[in-house]
Order: C-alpha cells, then sequence, then structure tokens
C-alpha cells in the first residue's frame, strides 16, 4: 500500500471514501455569482462548517429527487463537492473540491436542498485516471459541455452506484493547497487575461481544535468560552500569475456582532503576496448566561482603475495604486452564528448567589441547624441566580 496512507500521522493523507459508504455527488459551476460563493465557502471555511447547495429539479437525478420527496434520506450519505470547468484546452472537466457529511436534504417546490457539513479536501491520488475519467464509471450524465446549453441538463446533484477510486483525503493546509491548485486550472478558460478571472485569490481558514469542530459540525455555530482568546489562523494564496503582485488583490475582512466578543488584533487580512497567513484574535469579555451574536466572513477584491488601463494598452502594471482609485466588490460572505458562554457563566453566577446567600444566613447561636434559618438564604440564592442568568453581560 502506498506510504501516504500508512502514515500514523494525524494529518496524514487517507482515502476519501471507504467501500461502505453512500455517496451523493454534489457538482457546482461557475456560470452564476451564487456558485461562486459557494465553492469559495466550500474551500475557504474549516473543517465541521456548513454550507448550502440548492439546485432546481431539472439538475437532480429522479431516483435522488424521490428519495427526498419521500423524506428518506438518511444523515449517513456522505457527500462528495464537485465543481465542473473548462481546461486551458476549451475542454470540460470536473475537479473534487471536498467531502462532507449530509446534514439534512429537502425539496422545496422546485428547488432542492442539500446541508452539509464539511470535513477533508479531496483530490486525486492517481496519475494516469482524471477524476473526470473515474466519475464516469459511476455516475450517469455528467455535465460535460459547460457551452452548450441546449443539450438536455445534466445531473449535478445524484447518488452514486460505488465508491469512486483514487481519491485522497487531507484536512490540513496541504490539501488545500492541492485543491486551490486544480481550481485556478479551471477558473476561468475563457478569459484571455489571468488579471481577468473570477476568483483572483482563495483563502483557507485552518481546522478548529477538537471540541470546536465536533461542536461546528453538529450545529453549524462557533462557540467560545465566557472570558477566553479565541485566534483565527487564515491562510491566503493568489492565482499563479507570471507578474508580480504590485497593488493588493483584495482582502479578508472578519465581522463581529456580539456584545460579549471583540477583536484584540486587525481584523484585515491583505491579499498583497502569492502566499500569506496571518491570526486575528478575539477575547470575550465576562457574562452570566450565553449570549449569541454572528461572526461574517468577507472576501473582497479590488479592481485597479489604472492597472486596468495600462492592461489594456499593453504596458505592464507596475505602478502603485491609491486606495481611492480602486473599487472594492465582495465576492462572498459567510455568517456564522457565533455563541459565546459555556459552563463558566453558570459557574459564575451559582458562586455570585451563593456568595449572596451566605451573607443572609443567621448561625444559631445555640449551635444547631433548622430548617426555616436557611429559609431565607435559599430564596436570596435562588433569585440572585436566575437573576443573573437572564443576561446581564457588559454593555
Amino acid at each position: 500500500m502506498n506510504a501516504i496512507y500508512t502514515s500514523t500521522n494525524a494529518n496524514r493523507t487517507t482515502p476519501a471514501f471507504s467501500a461502505e459508504e453512500n455517496i451523493i455527488l454534489c457538482i457546482t459551476s461557475l456560470h452564476h455569482r451564487r456558485y461562486i460563493e459557494d465553492i469559495i465557502h466550500v474551500i475557504g471555511l474549516p473543517i465541521g462548517s456548513h454550507v448550502r447547495l440548492r439546485y432546481r429539479k431539472p439538475y437532480v437525478a429522479q431516483a435522488y429527487w424521490d428519495m427526498l420527496n419521500s423524506g428518506s434520506i438518511s444523515k449517513s450519505y456522505k457527500a462528495l463537492i464537485a465543481v465542473t470547468g473548462l481546461k486551458e484546452d476549451g475542454t470540460s472537466t470536473i475537479i473534487p473540491l471536498r467531502k462532507g457529511s449530509i446534514v439534512s436534504a429537502r425539496c422545496d417546490g422546485d428547488l432542492a436542498i442539500v446541508d452539509i457539513a464539511i470535513h477533508e479536501y479531496i483530490f486525486t491520488a492517481s496519475l494516469k485516471t482524471t477524476f473526470f475519467q473515474s466519475l464516469s464509471t459511476v455516475a450517469k450524465n455528467l455535465p460535460n459541455d459547460t457551452n452548450n446549453p441546449g443539450h438536455s441538463p445534466a445531473h449535478y446533484l445524484q447518488p452514486l452506484s460505488m465508491n469512486p477510486k483514487e481519491l485522497s483525503a487531507n484536512s490540513t493546509v496541504k490539501g488545500w493547497e492541492k485543491v486551490a491548485a486544480k481550481f485556478f486550472e479551471i477558473d476561468n478558460a475563457l478569459k484571455p487575461r489571468a488579471s481577468e478571472s473570477l476568483v483572483p485569490f482563495l483563502y483557507h481558514i485552518k481546522k478548529l481544535n477538537g471540541k470546536e469542530t465536533k461542536k461546528l459540525e453538529k450545529r453549524g455555530q462557533l462557540f467560545i468560552k465566557m472570558g477566553s482568546k479565541f485566534d483565527i489562523d487564515i491562510h491566503t494564496i493568489a492565482r499563479p500569475t507570471g507578474q508580480a503582485i504590485r497593488n493588493p488583490l483584495g482582502e479578508i475582512v472578519i465581522d463581529l456582532s456580539h456584545t460579549a466578543a471583540s477583536f484584540i488584533s486587525s481584523r484585515r487580512v491583505r491579499v498583497d503576496s502569492s502566499r500569506d497567513v496571518k491570526t486575528i484574535g478575539l477575547t470575550t469579555t465576562p457574562l452570566f448566561s450565553n449570549a449569541d451574536g454572528h461572526l461574517s466572513i468577507r472576501m473582497n477584491i479590488f479592481k485597479n482603475e489604472e492597472a486596468d488601463a495600462s492592461a489594456v494598452d499593453g504596458s505592464p502594471a507596475s505602478k502603485l495604486i491609491s486606495a481611492s482609485k480602486r473599487t472594492e466588490l465582495t465576492l462572498a460572505r459567510y455568517d456564522f452564528p457565533l455563541r459565546v458562554g459555556g459552563i463558566r457563566p453558570l459557574l459564575a453566577s451559582g458562586l455570585i448567589a451563593g456568595a449572596a446567600a451566605l451573607s443572609v444566613y443567621k448561625f444559631s447561636t445555640q449551635g444547631e441547624f433548622k430548617v426555616q434559618d436557611a429559609l431565607i438564604p435559599g430564596i436570596v440564592f435562588i433569585l440572585t441566580f436566575f437573576g443573573l442568568s437572564l443576561g446581564i453581560i457588559k454593555k
């Protein structure tokens, strides 16, 4: 067996799917802006994050549509998320992105909705067989010509008859780099210049620790303990180009809407090199009940007016452009529900309520304990505890 499968390292590369797993193929494309946003999220978000893919009925295999309507979809199904596009020679291809678990799947009218908790990055392990060739043996009516809208609709959402071979999985930055490199090959072969790519760079949020990943996968929600520090490592990679990056391509911006959390670092990651990583830090304040809010990740791209003009007349776009000479476009945004608290607010409320109850307790001069002596302290404890748990937080 290949050495990459026998490594005992926690971040090892492993076979993507087992033979016993039931797999749902979820293909997206670069046709619409919404699909592009989905791809950015699938590639960039940490393990455990929930993404929602939507498909109109003509693009769903009838067998799977019937399963959705009957409500018989099991959460044990695994998802294989892929994207179709054009290579440099103009031929259609499909590349794998990530695997995941089906959280829920249903039909709403003529729309199939699939919620997926994303897992490792996946890529082909064989140099002889492409992913498209391997997929063709286990799937039917695949999208094979993105320039021919007149043909019968392909099945972008369908169950696979068996496990596609020669697929590897990796949960680390190395897996992300492999998937990003493949994506840049098809984004976008129709454009004559690299500067006109749909997605000039990609980001990756490093996997959270074990407990946080499990909570994120279960509910799609970030949990941060009260009074703790939380770091987010964001990697960025730019589309390969022969020219030096003179002006920033864009930036990743973190927005925070929460009464009990704040930044302790810059909330922006500027993309001004081919490869970079930055840590963004958050801290939470003391509170007496769990508090909810959200954390948003925005991917903004910059369009430099003077640089574009230079590219048209053939001169190198090496001049530094001021911020006033560029426009900003938000290409993708993802909102994490964010809960701050955990067990600590309950402990804090209990300790303060206990101190308040103890302060009104009167010890008997005879050294005997009487039930009625504990009545008032008990009432004080209950009122104080529930009063604090209603949510006194720092404003």
